[in-house]
């Protein structure tokens, strides 16, 4: 009775691990960064942004990560960026950094959680240098991320599963046998 009983268990738990969450891309194009004129350098100028990543809610795992911001004028101090590194999620607040220049990061105010669902997120966007220069700082009105759930695959069953249930109740078998010619 005990191995029938982890075998259904066995079976319970491959059929739940086939019902993962779905992760969803998140994007946003046409973002305008402007500098704030009493804390930037005058030679910041507005900046476009556009950009996605990948976030899976359910581990808080973020991948796939490319948020670029390009200056709209040429010889700008902060230059074209690709923020491809999570910092952290603090609260509504995601933090990404770049691993070309880890002095520079952007962040991201959220007015409601990123969930598995997708949808749409309004967001506040700051794009920053954090290497003690604070002049360098550009800021956004809020922005619309949207969330699209990536479909995925079923996962196969492998090859050996079956084999592994047959042997499993054949186990079973012998040991029920054994006990009734014991008894």
């Amino acid at each position: 009775m005990r191995l029938s009983a982890a075998a259904a268990a066995l079976a319970m738990s491959i059929t739940a691990s086939a019902a993962q969450a779905v992760p969803v891309i998140w994007t946003f194009d046409d973002l305008l960064l402007v500098p704030d004129p009493a804390i930037s350098d005058p030679g910041v100028g507005a900046a476009l942004g556009y950009g996605a990543f990948i976030y899976d809610a359910d581990i808080t795992d973020f991948s796939a990560i490319s948020l670029t911001t390009t200056p709209v004028s040429a010889g700008d101090p902060m230059g074209e960026i690709t923020y491809d590194t999570s910092v952290g999620i603090f609260a509504n607040t995601l933090v990404f950094s770049s691993s070309a220049d880890l002095t520079r990061q952007i962040v991201l105010v959220l007015d409601a959680d990123l969930t598995n669902a997708g949808g749409v997120v309004t967001a506040g966007f700051g794009e920053e240098s954090v290497d003690g220069d604070a002049s360098l700082v550009r800021f956004s009105a809020f922005a619309t991320l949207s969330g699209v759930p990536i479909p995925i695959s079923p996962v196969p069953l492998p090859a050996g599963l079956p084999l592994l249930a047959v042997a499993l109740g054949g186990l079973g078998l012998a040991a029920r046998r054994r006990k009734q010619s014991a008894g």
